[in-house]
């Protein structure tokens, strides 16, 4: 399997990025949220791209795909995602216009009005999707959530171990508070947040 592409970007296409690897050129498909983010850096720079490969039958013809992630977590999040029913590789592809993150809550939260409107998933899919894989789906760190100060988080999960939330658990309800308010300053207003949305609820300990 084709782990991850390291090469400098030589030119973006419709749907896609054109990596040049010691003397050769790969074409990388990408989420057009990616594929945007990947944009604001221009070309001729440097990147590591984790990768989705498998082959599509075209005609008679099996041709090889390379999709495209700037993460092992956004990776994971497009393979869960294509293991939901009616969900093939190019649908997902054309569909994830948003935020991994938003999009894994979305489902977790069992939200069908968010996701009938991503492109060529509708209301019939879109409960597919649902059925599939809610409570199922890793909530995927957005670049908000990355940037939130780790005292920040540190603080907040020492408030969550202190009611005897298991680790793991405790750092998921964190990972939501923050995906549903990326600005959040201090320990104490995230807490605060997750107590208001009853995330803590929703979680079992």
């Amino acid at each position: 399997m084709l782990e991850r592409i390291c090469g400098r970007i030589v030119e973006y296409s419709q749907c896609g990025v054109i990596i040049g690897l010691n003397g050769f050129t790969i074409e990388v498909l990408m989420a057009p949220v990616i594929l945007e983010l990947l944009k604001e850096r221009g070309v001729d720079v440097e990147v590591e791209i984790f990768t989705f490969f498998y082959f599509q039958m075209s005609g008679n013809r099996l041709l090889p795909v390379t999709i495209g992630f700037l993460s092992k977590e956004e990776r994971e999040f497009f393979m869960q995602f294509i293991s939901a029913t009616g969900i093939g590789a190019r649908t997902a592809l054309k569909a994830l216009v948003k935020p991994f993150s938003e999009i894994a809550l979305a489902i977790n939260r069992g939200d069908i009005d968010f996701l009938k409107v991503l492109p060529g998933i509708g209301h019939r899919k879109a409960k597919e999707i649902v059925a599939s894989l809610q409570g199922k789906i890793n909530l995927v760190p957005s670049i908000s959530s990355a940037s939130v100060n780790l005292n920040v988080k540190e603080e907040a999960l020492d408030v969550l171990l202190q009611l005897q939330y298991k680790k793991s658990k405790a750092l998921k309800i964190i990972e939501e508070a923050i995906m549903r308010k990326p600005g959040i300053k201090t320990g104490k207003e995230l807490v605060e947040l997750i107590f208001k949305e009853g995330l803590w609820i929703d979680n079992e300990r």
